[in-house]
């Protein structure tokens, strides 16, 4: 409180008291007694236009003190006339001093009076200050307790974001399972696919073999009526081959739908896995189905060995006549 309210008697010296100086009151004094004008605190101070009266009264009487001790004295005999008119100026000069001493109280009251005016202002800031302070102190209270509200509120939800984390991390390690276990069914698809493409082939060449076999053995009919069978089953097989591939691309994007949605990752998961296992059953199916192809062209070229028969054979067309 004494840094930010200071007395105005304080405030009056110091924010002027450095502006004036002895150089400064003596060029006015000489002004002024040149002019021919009465030279006091007050005059001086008119004509400076700034500084406190207080620092130009300290100033003008050790101007005066300088003054009086650089005139010389020199002793001489007095005469009871001139002692009479020393008289005369002593009081003369008493009378000038005390109506310069005057002039200069009346200078002091007006001021002293303006600092109490402006004190008893600084008071009544002062006392608003305070008032404002206290409220600010029981704000600050209310804050603080509020503060304290809010950290317990952030230590419960960072207990709660971590838990959240572990739950999280632990449905990443379940996804990861699950995507080395769709890996390795990729895996087993993309062979399926390339036995399928052998067995594409090797169909390719049964059926060519089967033109020849149908100009030269009389059964040739209902051995093209069981390929065309075979060759059904070969289509519906590769058809169910198909629907697997395609559940299994549903798994995919089911998979990436988990990724988004890490918060029920684990019931996915858990349906996907049973996907999983029914797409695995197809294949399995599939491979079954392939092997049964793989027997029934493995039949085809034991039918090429046999002795050729002498009946008419059919041609392309399922007609009899000469083969093409």
């Amino acid at each position: 409180m004494s840094e930010n309210f200071a007395s105005p008697t304080e405030k009056l010296i110091s924010g002027s008291a450095g502006h004036v100086t002895l150089e400064d009151v003596k060029r006015a004094v000489e002004k002024l007694k040149a002019a021919g004008e009465k030279v006091s605190t007050g005059t001086v101070h008119a004509e400076l236009g700034r500084g406190s009266k207080t620092t130009i009264c300290k100033h003008y009487a050790a101007l005066k003190v300088s003054i009086e001790a650089s005139t010389p004295v020199v002793p001489a005999p007095l005469s009871p006339a001139l002692l009479t008119d020393i008289g005369n100026e002593i009081n003369k000069l008493v009378k000038v001093r005390t109506s310069q001493l005057s002039d200069e109280l009346e200078d002091v009251q007006k001021s002293l009076l303006a600092v109490v005016a402006e004190s008893e202002s600084y008071r009544a800031v002062a006392i608003e200050a305070n008032s404002r302070t206290a409220a600010l102190q029981l704000s600050f209270a209310e804050q603080t307790g509020a503060l304290e509200t809010l950290r317990g509120r952030v230590e419960l939800l960072s207990n709660e974001l971590a838990q959240l984390g572990g739950e999280a991390e632990s449905a990443r390690q379940s996804l990861a399972i699950a995507q080395e276990r769709l890996r390795a069914s990729e895996e087993r698809v993309e062979r399926l696919e390339s036995e399928r493409e052998r067995n594409r082939s090797e169909l390719l060449e049964v059926r060519a073999e089967s033109t020849t076999l149908r100009a030269q053995l009389e059964k040739s009919l209902r051995e093209c009526v069981s390929l065309q069978v075979t060759a059904e089953s070969n289509r519906q097989a590769a058809e169910r081959l198909e629907v697997a591939l395609g559940e299994q691309d549903l798994l995919q994007s089911q998979l990436v739908e988990a990724r988004n949605r890490l918060a029920s990752s684990e019931a996915q998961q858990l349906g996907l896995a049973e996907r999983l296992k029914d797409s695995q059953a197809a294949q399995s199916r599939a491979e079954g189905t392939c092997e049964l192809l793989l027997q029934k062209v493995l039949l085809n070229r034991v039918f090429q060995t046999e002795p050729d028969n002498p009946a008419i054979p059919l041609n392309e067309g399922g007609q009899k006549g000469p083969p093409q």
